[in-house]
C-alpha cells in the first residue's frame, strides 16, 4: 500500500494539476451483511473479528481487482468507488 501512495505523491510533485478539480462520473457501492446483528450476538467476539477480517480482505480483494478503492469501512459493511 505504502508503495502505491509513492507512485501518487511522485505523479503530484511532478505534476502538481493533478490535484485540480474535476467532474467526474463515479460509480459507488455500499454493501453490508443481511442478518449482521443476531450473528454478532451469536459469536464469540475473538471469532467475529476474524470472521469480520477475513470478509473485509475478500471484499476488498474483489473490489481492487477490479480497479476500485475501498473507502471505508461501516461497521459490518464498506463503501468502495470507482473513477474516483
Amino acid at each position: 500500500m505504502a508503495a502505491h501512495l509513492d507512485r501518487i505523491i511522485d505523479r503530484i510533485l511532478v505534476n502538481p494539476n493533478l490535484l485540480a478539480p474535476e467532474r467526474r462520473v463515479l460509480t459507488l457501492y455500499f454493501g453490508d451483511l443481511v442478518g449482521f446483528g443476531a450473528l454478532a450476538e451469536s459469536l464469540e467476539a475473538p471469532k467475529l473479528a476474524e470472521l469480520m477480517a477475513d470478509y473485509f480482505a475478500a471484499m476488498s480483494h474483489e473490489v481492487q481487482e477490479r480497479h476500485g478503492h475501498v473507502d471505508k469501512y461501516l461497521g459490518d459493511g464498506l463503501m468502495a468507488c470507482w473513477n474516483a
